[in-house]
Formats: structure tokens, C-alpha cells, sequence
């Protein structure tokens, strides 16, 4: 016959790292059971949180695409980056929650510029966001809140400008006096050459 044996383990909360598993057992006769019998069992302790680092766009930016930048610090199950409105055009459809796809939850390199596969393309010209990563690892730990770029300024209209001139018709040892009008701030000065 078969005999199970439920053992339960309490796991601590500050341990990381593998626990394995090797049964020590005798019958009844005193004979220890044959390590080439059972498999050595591994499990997997994981305590620790994911973490985003390398992000792009940072807080205070101006951009023009929706390319995102990041890097995990291990493999997540799950992960989400979300758009929010909090100023600027309106946006009916945020926030933007983009769950990211598979090939965009690994830990092996940094995500540099990318195009994400779940685009958000539906972001408002002309509005401010908080853009916010978040994961959840094969253990269930859950990336702290903390991985936000607020404001970021969603801007693909490129700018216009008008001159005008102090004089329309202008000769040798005369002053003419240019202004240019934007109609956003541009950065850095504008040069008139």
C-alpha cells in the first residue's frame, strides 16, 4: 500500500532562497528509505518584492512617442504600466492601463525605448500624466507603489511660429528688429540664423 505523511512548513517572512526538501524515513524493520527512490524536492522561497529601476519617461518630462523605458529586477507573472490624466486635454479613456506581454516580464535586460506590445495608443496630445509601473512575481509579492513619473507631458503637435519685423525693407547701417512668436515655450532658446 501507499502511506502519505503531510508535514506543514511555516515560512518566515525575511527568508529568501531555495529550501530543500529530503525525506529521512525507516519501516518498520529499521531500514532507511533509498535516496535513489524518491526525487529531492526544491521549493522555492521568494519574500521579495519586484523591483522597477532604468524608467523612462522620468517625472518632469516632455515627450512626444509613448516609448517606455525599464528594467525588473526578476521575472514577474504580471505586470502593468497605467497612463493617468492629471492635467492638461482631457482624456475620456483614461487612465491607460497597459498589461504588459509576456516577452515584458523578464529580468534578463533592460527594456530601453520600446514600443510596448499593448500600446497604449489612444493618449491625449497636450496632456499631463502619471505614468506608473507595477508587477507581480510567481509568489505572489506584489512591486511597491513607488514607481511613478508624474508629471510627464504627452505633446505631438510640433510647434508654429510667426515673425514679424520692425522693418519690412531695410538698407545698409539700419537696425531691424525680429520677434518670434511660439505657440508653446520652446527649449532650449530657438536660434534665427
Amino acid at each position: 500500500g501507499t502511506w502519505q505523511y503531510d508535514y506543514t512548513l511555516e515560512m518566515i517572512d525575511f527568508v529568501d532562497g531555495d529550501l530543500i526538501i529530503t525525506p529521512t524515513a525507516y519501516d518498520k524493520a529499521a531500514n532507511l528509505i533509498d535516496p535513489a527512490l524518491y526525487n529531492t524536492n526544491i521549493v522555492r522561497v521568494d519574500n521579495t518584492e519586484p523591483v522597477f529601476t532604468l524608467l523612462s519617461p522620468d517625472s518632469n518630462s516632455f515627450v512626444n512617442s509613448r516609448n517606455i523605458s525599464y528594467q525588473l529586477s526578476e521575472d514577474v507573472e504580471t505586470g502593468t504600466i497605467t497612463w493617468t490624466r492629471v492635467g492638461g486635454n482631457p482624456d475620456p479613456n483614461s487612465p491607460h492601463v497597459v498589461t504588459l506581454a509576456a516577452a515584458e516580464l523578464l529580468d534578463d535586460a533592460a527594456y530601453d525605448n520600446i514600443v510596448l506590445t499593448n500600446d497604449p495608443v489612444n493618449l491625449v496630445d497636450s496632456t499631463v500624466y502619471t505614468i506608473s509601473w507595477a508587477a507581480l512575481d510567481s509568489a505572489g509579492n506584489a512591486s511597491l507603489d513607488n514607481y511613478v513619473s508624474t508629471p510627464v507631458l504627452y505633446d505631438v503637435t510640433d510647434p508654429s511660429v510667426d515673425f514679424t519685423y520692425s522693418m519690412y525693407v531695410a538698407g545698409a547701417n539700419y537696425l531691424d528688429t525680429i520677434t518670434a512668436n511660439f505657440n508653446e515655450r520652446i527649449w532650449p532658446a530657438p536660434q534665427i540664423t
